[in-house]
């Protein structure tokens, strides 16, 4: 399996780039790396447009669909053996089971997967069927770039049940904040 950390947003909110805060000493970039490789992940790309060891998008400024374009166009990627499961830099904190069910539903199911009102983290399973939409779709001069709902429904993704309250989406110096303060909680627990 090979994943992906989609790094490449403008950090709007944030007000600076959200990869590289870091928490307990660690960036948020390196906190989702060991997050992928921990669920099994024997390739982890970043895809951010500063790091020269990351990949770039091959259709710039058309959002995350173009980030995971870009990695399955990557040489590294084996389009017809392995699924790609994706994650967001701003989500590093993401329960580790929350993201083994995707993966065991994903497998088990042979199907793409995410969790219902969440785009990511997502499985997907059928990287080859996903690479040829997103080609079709990100070369039209005229599209702002497909939504992750669209590649979803193209690539007939199944939704999971998310009963999880707990994901901290790190947007915002307020969501730093917290999550800075909810790990140092759990550290000295």
């Amino acid at each position: 399996m090979n994943g992906l950390i989609l790094a490449g947003g403008k950090s709007s909110r944030m007000g600076e780039d959200k990869a590289l805060l870091s928490i307990n000493g660690k960036t948020l970039i390196t906190l989702s790396q060991q997050l992928l490789t921990t669920c099994g992940c024997t390739h982890v790309l970043v895809n951010h447009p500063k790091f020269s060891n990351s990949i770039k998008d091959i259709y710039s400024e058309k959002g995350p669909t173009a980030g995971i374009h870009a990695a399955l166009s990557h040489e590294k990627f084996d389009l017809s053996s392995a699924p790609l499961l994706v994650s967001a830099v701003d989500t590093p904190f993401i329960p580790q089971q929350a993201l083994d069910a995707l993966i065991v539903y994903g497998l088990r199911y042979q199907t793409s997967v995410y969790y219902q009102n969440l785009y990511l983290p997502t499985l997907i399973y059928d990287t080859s069927t996903a690479k040829q939409w997103l080609d079709e779709v990100l070369s039209d001069p005229n599209s702002r770039g497909p939504s992750l709902r669209e590649l979803f429904r193209a690539i007939r993704a199944e939704k999971l049940d998310n009963s999880s309250s707990e994901w901290i989406n790190i947007n915002r110096p307020s969501d730093y904040a917290r999550a800075k303060a909810q790990q140092s909680n759990k550290e000295t627990k």
